[in-house]
């Protein structure tokens, strides 16, 4: 039987919500929502942002370029974040953000559908304490967007966080004994996120995504879960990917980022 997508969609939304949230350790309420932060991993833009909770016709950019300036200045953040899960919204601020000279990104939630239309051709392991760590750090440090050190340690901490606050397993494949590309699997018991997909560039190309990503599917349809989904860049390439997996669209969110400027 089918699946209602929007009711899917719903359920995934709430299940990162619900992980954002767990990792919070300060909130503060602003006029259309509430904002969230992790004062131990201030460099982290998905631990410290303003999420929009309602979808009022007043809602402007304006009004949302001053909530974030006036929320996250004082506490020394050098990012400003908004996020909304109302894709009708999105599309209306997606203009003024950018011309703000905010980049504004629309996430794609991927539900499994589908039988994959390929198979595994390499074989995938089960990655557990500091072995995760060490392959956590060695992807931050090859990610242009982290500048420092502190940047890489802070990551780190934000994927042992992780563990605190939901079921989750890491799953990796190797080229030559070295791990080569990496996702983790998420878990609330009934909804399952598969997270974090990775493959260093000069092992692309070989299928290695696509192992560790069916191996983490194969796990949480094992585990019984009733949806697992997944989050892609609606305007990028690995869309096609995981459509080829079994993964079908559901809905949109958008994010607004504005970087640091030194």
């Amino acid at each position: 039987m089918r699946r209602d997508p929007g009711a899917e969609f719903a359920r995934a939304v709430a299940f990162e919500d619900a992980i954002h949230d767990r990792l919070s350790d300060q909130t503060e309420p602003f006029r259309w929502g509430t904002a969230f932060f992790n004062s131990q991993i201030p460099a982290i833009y998905d631990a410290n942002f303003l999420r929009i909770e309602r979808t009022d016709d007043d809602i402007e950019i304006e009004g949302l370029l001053t909530e974030a300036e006036r929320i996250m200045e004082p506490r020394g953040l050098a990012h400003r974040k908004v996020s909304t899960a109302d894709e009708r919204l999105g599309q209306r601020l997606a203009e003024g953000f950018a011309k703000a000279g905010w980049r504004v990104d629309r996430l794609l939630f991927m539900a499994h559908r589908n039988e994959p239309n390929r198979d595994a051709s390499v074989d995938v392991d089960e990655i557990v304490g500091e072995l995760h760590t060490r392959s956590k750090e060695g992807f931050s440090r090859r990610d242009p967007h982290f500048q420092s050190e502190e940047e890489v340690r802070q990551m780190s901490l934000l994927a042992q966080m992780v563990f605190e606050v939901t079921d989750k397993r890491c799953f990796a494949a190797y080229v030559e004994g070295k791990i080569a590309a990496v996702c983790e699997l998420y878990s609330d018991g009934i909804t399952a996120q598969i997270e974090d997909v990775a493959t260093f560039e000069e092992h692309r190309g070989k299928g290695l995504a696509t192992a560790v990503v069916l191996r983490a599917l194969h796990e949480a349809r094992a585990w019984g879960h009733e949806t697992v989904f997944l989050v892609a860049d609606a305007d990028d390439w690995p869309k096609a990917l995981y459509e080829q997996l079994g993964f079908e669209g559901i809905g949109r969110t958008y994010q607004f980022l504005r970087r640091p400027t030194s």
